[in-house]
């Protein structure tokens, strides 16, 4: 089963994956045959993800092999979304122990204490990611930012690859149709250079709610979790099932 790409349009299925769980190698295995073009590795749902252990990141990139992209969460606590200045080197470190183990890419975030992108933290882990010839996507931190769309283009200058958004504030829940609506805002103002990574319950009833910005925006992708699970364990036909319909919106982008 194809994702679908179109020139730049990723219009790729990212899965989301606790690296903590027992049925990681099932899941892993499943997601790749379901088409999934990219993995999230992660550990601790319960405090919004935490960086999985170098074993994990190990075992990700022998299951996937090199079809699929790994991103794995660089996040120390669960606190909040601000690093300090002793918490860096962590994050930094492993950033190379993520690239040594074979992945692709990086998912991190860090915000002032007044709720902007921290600027300086945010260079210093892109710099190690590129240095590691990584990736980088800004999470949902970016949903706890005021004012986004400046955020957006600070993220682009710095050199971030991709931002993870809900469409809708964090910590808040509002229907699919509403954050429509603030993905459609936020496209209008995007850097052409950043990929959007639609995420927060995406799943096939609100897939083709999102599928309009297909026509708005030209790098998207789609970043879903507990829509292809049953419990704890990914179902092959439900990423399939995800990716038929991405493959569908890539046909019709224009």
């Amino acid at each position: 089963v194809a994702s679908g790409e179109m020139g730049d349009r990723p219009l790729m299925l990212e899965v989301c994956i606790a690296a903590d769980s027992p049925y990681l190698t099932q899941n892993l295995t499943a997601a790749k045959q379901g088409g999934a073009r990219r993995i999230e590795l992660f550990r601790a749902m319960d405090k919004d993800g935490l960086t999985p252990a170098p074993k994990t990141i190990r075992l990700a990139r022998h299951v996937l092999g090199g079809e699929v992209q790994l991103l794995v969460m660089i996040r120390n606590h669960s606190s909040d979304f601000c690093v300090t200045a002793t918490q860096l080197p962590a994050m930094l470190r492993q950033i190379e122990i993520a690239a040594e183990c074979g992945a692709d890419g990086v998912v991190v975030g860090a915000l002032s204490r007044d709720g902007h992108v921290d600027t300086d933290c945010t260079q210093a882990l892109v710099d190690e990611a590129h240095r590691n010839g990584l990736s980088l996507t800004f999470h949902r931190a970016f949903d706890a930012i005021a004012n986004p769309s400046n955020a957006a283009q600070q993220l682009a200058d710095i050199g971030v690859e991709r931002v993870l958004s809900a469409g809708q504030p964090w910590a808040r829940t509002i229907p699919a149709e509403a954050r429509l609506q603030q993905f459609m805002q936020l496209a209008g103002t995007f850097p052409k250079s950043l990929e959007l990574v639609v995420g927060g319950g995406v799943s096939a009833a609100t897939l083709p709610i999102f599928s309009a910005l297909t026509q708005c925006y030209a790098r998207l992708s789609f970043h879903s979790f507990s829509a292809v699970l049953d419990n704890g364990q990914v179902r092959t036909d439900k990423v399939c099932a995800l990716c038929r319909q991405i493959h569908s919106f890539s046909q019709r982008a224009v």
